[in-house]
């Protein structure tokens, strides 16, 4: 019948769009901070990670879903092909080498710097820090630190997540701590936090981030360097970061 034929015709052309707009699947760690990722009751709402995939998804007219995964199991997560990308990450990061992903254009850089409390001692070289404890995140790697503390120069103080050690630096447990400068700035304005840190920091490292393309996925990479190309041309992950401010 005319009504089946119809009928028909409109499950046809929904299976076309479903495949058009074939989800990507990003895995993003858990947990993370703003301006990062804002994370509430399992689900990701805010922040460079969310701006990131929904961003490069619309250039690729598709859709960005999210997983949370620890640190630890989010090279996993990519390599059994459970997740098609991860993003704001840096080749030297990653456990299982470079070679194991497809690297895109990098999406914009960043520093990794020493802060110290507003009362500590102001450094201006890694060297100040000899016999000192200084505070970082669980399971990320800080080159030029990690050295100090395998030769017993420096005793390395890890928190959970990045909060919880501004928490110890302001609860006076910590005097010093590593961060990246993206996310230093970011606390330092939307948390009002200033007065707690003394002017001096000390580079430790500059680095690129990229994001990594899962080897088992179906996503050409040529399209998505195309679209992350596209996003970083138009200037949007620094108008993302100053709208965090």
């Amino acid at each position: 019948s005319i009504e089946m034929k119809f009928h028909g015709h409109l499950l046809f052309l929904s299976l076309l769009s479903q495949i058009a707009a074939a989800d990507i699947t990003f895995v993003v760690t858990h947990p993370s901070a703003m301006p990062v990722a804002k994370i509430q009751d399992g689900q990701l709402h805010d922040g460079l990670a969310f701006d990131t995939a929904n961003a490069i998804a619309r250039e690729m007219n598709q859709k960005a879903v999210f997983l949370l995964r620890p640190r630890k199991r989010l090279e996993n997560t990519l390599i059994s092909g459970e997740a098609d990308i991860t993003c704001n990450i840096n080749k030297n990061w990653v456990q299982k080498g470079e070679a194991a992903y497809h690297w895109t254009p990098a999406l914009f850089s960043n520093k990794t710097l020493i802060v110290g409390a507003r009362n500590a001692a102001p450094i201006r070289q890694l060297e100040d820090l000899q016999g000192k404890s200084v505070g970082g995140v669980l399971g990320f790697s800080y080159p030029g630190l990690d050295e100090l503390v395998k030769n017993g120069k420096v005793i390395r103080d890890d928190a959970l997540d990045l909060d919880k050690t501004y928490l110890k630096l302001i609860n006076g447990r910590i005097s010093y701590m590593a961060v990246n400068k993206i996310e230093h700035e970011y606390h330092l304005k939307a948390g009002g936090r200033r007065h707690d840190f003394n002017d001096a920091s000390v580079l430790l490292d500059e680095f690129e981030l990229f994001c990594a393309l899962s080897k088992k996925s179906s996503i050409k990479p040529a399209e998505l360097d195309l679209a992350v190309s596209a996003i970083v041309k138009r200037g949007l992950p620094w108008q993302w970061l100053e709208k965090k401010h």
